[in-house]
């Protein structure tokens, strides 16, 4: 479980950097990304059910010593980042006007989980001779 978040983590994380750009660009921006909006969520969503999912296992034995915490706190950083998420969708919605704060919120808390998830990953890695 724990490849399949891996593997949903950087396209996640790519399109959330395409979806940046536009907003950046303020070019027709909603118009845009307003296809590409929900497949970022929806794959951030999944992300998020991966990594539950995948710490539900017994850790494994040959993890660096000192690492455990690492996908717990990527679990709660992504979740976060889940409810910013929803936060912008809603508002998005609703017609109001959202802040470059919590755009950049979103943006920080995402890349800080996929930090610390990647790190988790490679830490637990069975090790290779």
């Amino acid at each position: 479980m724990l490849i399949a978040a891996i593997v949903v983590l950087f396209p996640t994380l790519a399109l959330g950097l395409w979806l940046s750009s536009l907003y950046l660009l303020r070019e027709d921006a909603p118009a845009k990304g307003s296809r590409v909006a929900p497949v970022h969520g929806a794959m951030g969503a999944a992300l998020v059910v991966l990594l539950f999912l995948a710490l539900r296992a017994p850790h494994q034995p040959h993890a660096v010593p000192g690492s455990g915490g690492f996908g717990t706190l990527s679990l709660w950083l992504l979740g976060a980042t889940l409810a910013a998420g929803v936060y912008i969708f809603v508002s998005h919605m609703r017609g109001r006007a959202i802040s470059p704060v919590v755009i950049a919120t979103h943006a920080s808390l995402g890349i800080a989980g996929a930090v610390i998830l990647s790190a988790y990953w490679v830490a637990t890695a069975p090790p290779t001779r």
